[in-house]
C-alpha cells in the first residue's frame, strides 16, 4: 500500500539570520510576498502556506510585513514602490490600495482577517471608510496595551488569534469580537510580547522564526486552528 507522506503545515526559517520574519513576509490565503533577496533554500519554508509566491520589494526595502496589510478582498500599501514593483504587484490580481497616509507600516498597524479589522488610532475616519471598502469588513480604530502597533501584537486569521501577553481580558474579548474569532495569548522567539514580529501565518500554515520554542510554535498553531 501507498501511504501518502503528511506534511506538517509548520516549518520554521529566518531571514538572513534574522529570526523576525514577521517583519520582511506578508502572507494572506492567496498569495505571499517575500524579499527579493531571499535566499533560494529559505523559500520552500513558505510552501506550507499553500500560496502563489511573489518576490518584491517597497522601495527597495525588504520589510513586507511591516508595510503590508491584507485579506482575500485586498491589500493595503504605502504610495512609495518603484514601477517595477507596482508590475510585479499587479500579479496578485488583487485590488491594491496605494495610501499617501504618513502611518505607512500597515502591517504593524492593523490586525485583521476576512471577518474584521482592528486599525491603530492614528488613522482617521475617513481612513477607517477607505480600509473597510478595501477589506470588505468592519473596520474598528483602537490601541492595544497603550500601543499603537496593533499589527505588532496579534496574528490572527479566519480560524482564531494569537494576541500578545501585555492585552488585558477586555482588549482580548474586544478583539475577539472584532475579529470572529476565538483568541489565546502566545509569545515568539522565546518570550516577545511582539508577536507577529516572529510568525508569518494564514489558515493553511505557520512559518515560525527560527529561534521560536517548540512551545510556542505549538501554542501559536493550536491558537490558529492550523492542523
Amino acid at each position: 500500500t501507498c501511504m501518502e507522506r503528511y506534511i506538517m503545515p509548520v516549518s520554521r526559517t529566518s531571514y538572513w539570520k534574522n529570526p523576525n520574519i514577521g517583519l520582511f513576509f506578508y502572507t494572506d490565503n492567496e498569495v505571499t510576498l517575500v524579499p527579493e533577496d531571499i535566499h533560494p533554500k529559505l523559500s520552500h519554508a513558505f510552501d506550507v502556506l499553500g500560496t502563489e509566491v511573489l518576490q518584491v520589494s517597497i522601495s527597495g526595502s525588504p520589510l513586507m510585513g511591516i508595510y503590508a496589510a491584507g485579506n482575500k478582498n485586498g491589500i493595503l500599501l504605502p504610495d512609495l514602490l518603484y514601477k517595477d514593483e507596482l508590475q510585479i504587484m499587479k500579479r496578485t490580481k488583487k485590488e491594491i490600495c496605494y495610501s499617501k497616509s504618513k502611518f505607512n507600516a500597515f502591517g504593524n498597524n492593523i490586525v485583521l482577517n476576512d471577518k474584521g479589522c482592528i486599525a491603530s488610532k492614528h488613522y482617521s475616519s475617513d481612513q477607517e471608510k477607505q480600509f473597510s471598502d478595501l477589506f470588505g469588513c468592519e473596520v474598528v480604530r483602537m490601541n492595544l496595551a497603550g500601543y499603537t502597533a496593533v499589527g505588532a501584537l496579534c496574528c490572527a486569521n479566519n480560524k482564531g488569534a494569537a494576541v500578545s501577553s501585555k492585552l488585558s481580558d477586555a482588549e482580548i474579548a474586544h478583539v475577539e469580537s472584532v475579529l470572529k474569532v476565538p483568541a489565546t495569548i502566545g509569545s515568539v522567539n522565546f518570550g516577545s510580547p511582539f508577536l507577529r514580529m516572529g510568525i508569518v501565518a494564514n489558515d493553511k500554515g505557520l512559518v515560525a522564526g527560527d529561534a521560536c520554542s517548540g512551545f510556542e510554535i505549538g501554542n501559536i498553531q493550536s491558537a490558529l486552528g492550523i492542523e
